[in-house]
């Protein structure tokens, strides 16, 4: 069972994180504050799925201060055994 979207980032000003699985969605955005050193958002996707069967289309959106540098480390599926 997928329990949560995992998101390595850091940012040189704080941005909001918003995911979005086949147009829809998953919750609301999540704060970044601004590190040098990478944060985890977490997105729980466990019981609040905003599609049904396979993700088809997965966006990320960042918003912040224009200009604003951010880097992505990674974007993982945790999931259940």
């Amino acid at each position: 069972v997928d329990q949560y979207l995992a998101i390595r980032i850091r940012a040189e000003g704080d941005v909001e994180v918003q995911a979005i699985a086949n147009g829809r969605a998953l919750g609301q955005p999540k704060r970044v504050t601004s590190a040098k050193e990478f944060a985890r958002v977490e997105i729980p996707l466990e019981g609040k799925a905003a599609w049904k069967g396979t993700i088809e289309l997965l966006e990320v959106t960042l918003s912040g201060n224009p200009g604003t540098e951010v880097e992505v480390d990674s974007i993982t599926v945790q999931r259940t055994r």
